[in-house]
Order: C-alpha cells, then sequence, then structure tokens
C-alpha cells in the first residue's frame, strides 16, 4: 500500500486543515469551561488574560527561536497525547514517567515511519534550525517499530482490574498500525482529530457538561473556535513569505503548538483537578 499519490498534494493539505479546525481545534475552544470545573473561584476575564497572555509568549519564543519552540511542541504534545489515551483506557493516577514515555512513543511513532517527510516539514516550520533538525536525525537512527513495541507493551500489560477489554486495546494497536501506511500528515491528522479529539471531547462531556448532548456541547464551542481560526488568519498574514509556502500548513501547526500549551494545562487540572 502506498500513499505516494495523496502525499504533500493540495488535497492532502486541505483534508488536513479541515480536519484540524472542524475536529480539532473544537475540543480546545471549550477550555474556559474546563476552568470554571477545575477552579473553586473562576473569572472568565482573568482566565482569558492568562490564556492569551500565555499563547503570544509561546508565539514569541516561534518567532524569536522557531528550533527549541518546535521541540519543545514535540515534549507537551507527548504529554498531551500520553495523558488523554491513558485516561482514555482508564488507568489512574499515571505516573509521569509513564505518561510521558507512552506519549513519546505515540508521538514518535506517528512522526518517525517517513523520515524524509519529518525532516523535509521539520526544516520548513522550524525555519532550518540546526538544533531541531539535529535532534530529528538522532531520533531517526531509531528502529521505528521500537515505538509500536513500546506502546503495545504499556496497553497490554495494565492491571487486570482495568475495565477495558482486551479487544478495546487490540483495535486501537491496529488502528495506529494502519496510520503507518498513511503519509505522516495524513496518519497525524487521523490521530489528533479522530482518536485524542474525540476521546478529549468525550471527557470534557462527562466531567463539566454531565454528559449533555453532543450537539449542545460542540455549540458552546463554536465561537471560541471561530476565534481560533481568525488567530490563524493573523499567523498568516504576520509571518508572509517562505514559512507560509504549502497552503499556509506550517502557519496551522504554529496555531495548534500555541494553543496547546494553555489547552494541555487546563486538560492536566481536569484529569487532576476536576470538582464532577
Amino acid at each position: 500500500m502506498s500513499a505516494a499519490w495523496w502525499k504533500d498534494t493540495q488535497a492532502e493539505f486541505i483534508f488536513a486543515a479541515v480536519c484540524i479546525i472542524v475536529a480539532g481545534v473544537p475540543h480546545g475552544s471549550l477550555d474556559h469551561f474546563v476552568a470554571g470545573n477545575t477552579r473553586d473561584r473562576f473569572k472568565l476575564l482573568p482566565f482569558l488574560i492568562t490564556y492569551i497572555a500565555t499563547a503570544g509568549f509561546y508565539l514569541m519564543v516561534w518567532w524569536l527561536q522557531p528550533g527549541i519552540a518546535f521541540l519543545f511542541f514535540l515534549i507537551i504534545t507527548a504529554w498531551h497525547f500520553g495523558e488523554t489515551d491513558l485516561a482514555c483506557f482508564g488507568v489512574k493516577n499515571a505516573s509521569p514517567l509513564r505518561t510521558i514515555l507512552y506519549g513519546i512513543a505515540i508521538t514518535l511513532w506517528l512522526l518517525m515511519h517517513d523520515h524524509a517527510t519529518l525532516l523535509y516539514w521539520t526544516k520548513i516550520v522550524s525555519r532550518e534550525s540546526a538544533i531541531a533538525g539535529t535532534a530529528m536525525q538522532w531520533l531517526t537512527v531509531i528502529p521505528h517499530y521500537t515505538w509500536f513495541v513500546i506502546i503495545a507493551l504499556m496497553l497490554l500489560l495494565t492491571p487486570k482490574n482495568n475495565p477495558i477489554s482486551f479487544s478495546t486495546y487490540l483495535f486501537f494497536l491496529a488502528f495506529l498500525f494502519i496510520l503507518n501506511y498513511t503519509s505522516l500528515i495524513t496518519g497525524f491528522v487521523l490521530y489528533f482529530t479522530g482518536w485524542h479529539s474525540m476521546n478529549a471531547l468525550t471527557h470534557i462531556r462527562e466531567k463539566v457538561f454531565a454528559k449533555s448532548e453532543l450537539n449542545k456541547v460542540l455549540l458552546k464551542a463554536l465561537v471560541p473556535t471561530l476565534g481560533a481560526v481568525l488567530l490563524l488568519g493573523v499567523i498568516a498574514w504576520l509571518g508572509q513569505g517562505a514559512w507560509l509556502e504549502h497552503n499556509g500548513l506550517p502557519a496551522l501547526f504554529v496555531l495548534l503548538s500555541v494553543l496547546t500549551l494553555p489547552h494541555m494545562t487546563e486538560m492536566h487540572r481536569l484529569y487532576t483537578q476536576s470538582k464532577s
């Protein structure tokens, strides 16, 4: 099976952008509701100021040190993926080591099956940063299936009192295995929007909205999602030039990263400090 006919085409870029905006961004657009659930004294304006300031600071890091910002994004993404997935599989009170190790394995499984594409996009997004390029080169030395083995062992060796069925683990592992035969961008987007975002949205719906109807939850996310799309437009305008070639996909990546930092913080509070 080959993804060569689809990879790096305009159709793939449009597919990625639509999936991220429609299915990925909305679960992060509910962060102010999450914050209200995890704090005893919640005020919207101070929360928004802090949230925007955090994203703005990280955007400045991208502007000044894109290589460091890129590597930091991979780390916080790994933590966020690990925390959400382990919660999805019923693992309670996972240690930080387990969370980050699982998250690193997931992230690198998604990114490392096409070294040439990974290095190509790293160069574009990090604006040819030497530190980012070197780090990715080092990681390509590790056999790709190492990450799949780590994921499988960490899931299948979960304590027997876990409520998740064995078949669920196998289904998820099969899903990850199939992603290995897609292009890098498509595989990452399918995991991010088709698995991670949907599960995170389910957790928010259960803990914050008392299992309200999904359409009502999504309606609450509509305005913030439109705001995130507007922010994407601002990033695209500020970053005119070579950084935004390829239909602005690098700008969308940066948008995700600057919003991931405050979003990850709120989701961590949800998993550890929820009042519900």
